[in-house]
């Protein structure tokens, strides 16, 4: 369905993929700890609602990026994406996610003598997102969590040979496609 908001259904089409390229970078960033590519899916003073921080967005990854000091592993997905223009430059967007998540030995909640721990939550985002100066990013977020649980690593991860493994990291092989 096209907004009354823009003059033509290419103008609408390019604001709703600048929003999903936004989202996907944000997830980039967290994925691979590339703090600087997640932040500029922010305006400036953006604020995120996250239940464990409720505040500006670059506290809250400043946050982050100390609780995924002893993180090994991250992978979000996102779906059931759903775009509701409020004007021309506000959007209301919905998006789905589910995000895996795995902890060393180091990491808090581990129980003694444990590998690690693995974390699954399941949540929603409920983004205000705004265009300004042509660009589309979020202006408030809200984490509206629907499940959350957590496993214990009891022995060493053995990860099969031959494969290029992920890294939760910019030394992840992403970046050397890019060049980077």
């Amino acid at each position: 369905m096209s907004s009354k908001f823009f003059e033509n259904y290419l103008d609408e089409l390019r604001a709703r993929h600048d929003i999903e390229d936004t989202l996907k970078r944000f997830i980039r960033g967290i994925d691979r700890q590339d703090w600087q590519l997640a932040l500029s899916t922010y305006h400036e003073g953006a604020l995120d609602e996250h239940g464990f921080f409720n505040g500006p967005a670059d506290e809250f990854l400043e946050r982050v990026a100390q609780a995924h000091t002893h993180q090994e592993h991250s992978m979000h997905f996102m779906s059931n994406l759903l775009i509701d223009f409020l004007a021309r430059d506000i959007a209301v967007v919905e998006s789905y996610f589910l995000v895996f998540q795995r902890f060393g030995s180091k990491a808090a909640g581990v129980v003694q003598g444990n590998s690690g721990v693995r974390k699954y939550a399941i949540a929603r985002y409920i983004d205000r997102f705004e265009e300004r100066h042509g660009m589309w990013r979020v202006a408030h977020r809200v984490l509206i969590l629907g499940d959350m649980q957590e496993e214990q690593i009891t022995s060493p991860l053995a990860m099969p040979a031959g494969f290029v493994m992920q890294k939760h990291s910019m030394e992840d092989h992403l970046y050397q496609a890019l060049g980077a």
